[in-house]
């Protein structure tokens, strides 16, 4: 159904998610290789068997992982009451590099309306950082929100841009300047842009990375 992969040397660590019952329920599993994908750890459960059922996902919208040498963190939509049938974002976090995992609060909170859609996420030295298409009646906002241990407690969302396009999915990456980076969809136009988060926490929008006239 979808997969993640977060690499650093040698090291790489997949997020995968696959049906786990006859009706299609989606399950999501983590692996580990540390000799660069020649060999792999045993498939691990990420999310808790009776966790609640986990809303469409595929290439394009996959559930994703960051990493800090044996702290992981994984991301995922639920299945509620939100567009197209989407609802808050499930975390997942390991602090043994993937042998075990517990659940941790969702960043986008929890009311059944809410669709947090293709969520994206990435770990520097001292913080887990997400945003995500939020989705509630007519409004599509990018949103963030950080971890300040490895995904078990998250602050409190905060709007980076109130207008984005509905249906693409965003990238997030760290820099070594202690900034984060997003880039994600807009609307009218429909451009790629640049969202920047600064050491001080705060976002800047810095406008369309090319002249793409979408």
């Amino acid at each position: 159904h979808c997969v993640d992969l977060v690499s650093d040397g040698d090291r790489v660590d997949m997020l995968l998610g696959k049906p786990v019952d006859d009706s299609g329920r989606t399950g999501f599993f983590h692996r580990r290789s540390n000799d660069g994908g020649a060999t792999w750890t045993e498939a691990v459960r990420v999310d808790p068997a009776n966790s609640p059922a986990v809303a469409k996902h595929g290439r394009g919208h996959d559930a994703r992982l960051a990493v800090n040498g044996d702290h992981l963190t994984a991301v995922w939509t639920l299945k509620a009451e939100g567009p197209l049938g989407s609802g808050p974002l499930s975390i997942a976090y390991s602090s043994d590099g993937g042998a075990t995992w517990r659940q941790g609060e969702s960043p986008s909170g929890d009311a059944p309306a809410t669709g947090a859609r293709f969520p994206a996420i990435v770990a520097t030295d001292g913080e887990v950082h997400a945003v995500w298409i939020h989705a509630v009646g007519q409004e599509r906002a990018l949103r963030a929100s950080a971890s300040k241990d490895h995904g078990k407690t998250w602050t409190k969302p905060v709007v980076v841009d109130p207008v984005i396009c509905a249906c693409c999915w965003n990238t997030l990456r760290a820099g070594q300047d202690g900034k984060v980076y997003a880039l994600y969809r807009n609307h009218n136009r429909s451009d790629m842009h640049l969202a920047v988060r600064n050491a001080e926490g705060d976002w800047q929008l810095k406008g369309a990375v090319g002249a793409f006239d979408w």
